[in-house]
């Protein structure tokens, strides 16, 4: 039989290793890495990383309630599982031993958004037989599109998997001339068949992405946070190893949103 699940703050040498456990591993975020417990500690608040037996860990953030006391903490996509070959069971009672180490400390309110499917037989009633509810969501993610690769996946198999529509777009793109550059610390960086080498300072290519999302949510109606505060996380993440960013020229012009849609239709008509 299974014992009850330790829960405990990490060790130095824990945290040496800790992106292993909770970044690259299945079902891993890179909001529960060391990058983003830095990053959110400079806008004020307290991180904590808690292990969750031997092979689980969990960043978590705490930081007090102003005038009334007491303090809440926040899971930020976490803690991390993998669905598919865990049980629903066994992410709920790592969940709820986090929960409860953490009312332990001294924490009134406890959030975590580890993005587990609805689907998950079994998951929603054991979260709410555990004193769990809905609540709006902390960080909206949108827009999410992921294609799974083998290490060894031909492009044939990668135009396999993508719509035909999508196939078009890559199709116009490569006749119009467009140049993809990659800026990456976590490999890639020589050559490769599919981006040019950088050619340009980091600073300088993720303030104009800055500004593209700046002019994309005046036109769509939103408003893009502090721009500081994004340009320091993802320059932290991308020294990090964490973040790759693509950077999309035609004839040294930055394309935008609204030319890559462009650049699709022409392919259909």
């Amino acid at each position: 039989m299974t014992g009850p699940l330790t829960v405990r703050e990490a060790t130095p040498a824990e945290l040496e290793t800790w992106d292993r456990r909770t970044v690259h591993a299945p079902g891993g975020h890179v909001y529960q890495s060391r990058a983003w417990a830095e990053q959110r500690a400079r806008l004020g608040w307290t991180p904590r990383f808690v292990t969750l037996g031997a092979d689980h860990g969990a960043l978590v953030l705490t930081r007090p309630f102003p005038w009334i006391g007491g303090a809440s903490a926040y899971v930020p996509r976490g803690p991390i599982a993998d669905p598919a070959t865990e049980s629903a069971g066994a992410i709920v009672a790592r969940t709820v031993a986090l929960a409860d180490w953490l009312a332990a400390q001294g924490i009134d309110v406890a959030a975590t958004d580890a993005e587990i499917p609805a689907t998950v037989d079994g998951m929603t009633a054991g979260l709410r037989a555990n004193g769990f509810h809905p609540i709006p969501e902390i960080q909206p993610s949108r827009h999410r599109i992921s294609l799974a690769l083998a290490p060894d996946t031909d492009d044939a198999a990668v135009r396999s998997g993508v719509t035909k529509s999508t196939r078009q777009r890559i199709d116009a793109a490569e006749r119009s001339g467009v140049v993809v550059r990659r800026h990456d610390t976590a490999g890639w960086r020589g050559d490769h068949p599919l981006f040019d080498r950088p050619d340009r300072d980091l600073e300088d290519v993720l303030g104009a992405f800055a500004s593209l999302l700046e002019g994309t949510g005046e036109r769509r109606g939103f408003r893009f946070g502090p721009r500081g505060v994004f340009i320091d996380w993802w320059r932290a993440a991308h020294d990090a190893g964490h973040l790759v960013y693509l950077e999309a020229r035609d004839d040294g012009r930055l394309l935008d949103d609204m030319e890559w849609t462009g650049v699709g239709q022409r392919a259909q008509s």
